[in-house]
């Protein structure tokens, strides 16, 4: 019986080191609460990647759009710069015309170069 006394004494003076019935609900829940913390602490997480990832979006969504305006205007003018290079050929081939044409007497009578045109 004093065997049983000592041990029961024992049992409860460790129950009252750890805390008593506080440190017992402690000891038995404290892996749920450290669950509960990591679950609101990666929800956390999760809600400032999705913020981050947000304004990265837009940021990118914004890059794109100014990049699909200045590809329109290279387009444009590069049409333009293609316009002026077969205008500037086509000017090219009538001077060239007109210095084959090119009379070098005043009197064209006896054209020198003669013309069949």
């Amino acid at each position: 019986m004093e065997l049983l006394v000592d041990i029961l004494k024992t049992l409860a003076a460790v129950l009252v080191a750890l805390g008593g019935v506080e440190g017992g609900k402690f000891l038995y829940t404290r892996k749920a609460t450290r669950r509960a913390a990591n679950s609101s602490a990666k929800m956390e997480e999760w809600n400032v990647a999705e913020k981050i990832q947000a304004r990265y979006s837009s940021m990118l969504e914004d890059k794109n759009d100014k990049i699909e305006k200045l590809h329109t205007q290279i387009g444009e003018l590069n049409g333009r710069v293609l316009g002026l290079t077969a205008e500037k050929h086509e000017l090219q081939l009538d001077n060239k015309l007109l210095h084959m044409q090119k009379c070098e007497k005043r009197s064209c009578v006896d054209r020198k170069p003669p013309s069949d045109y």
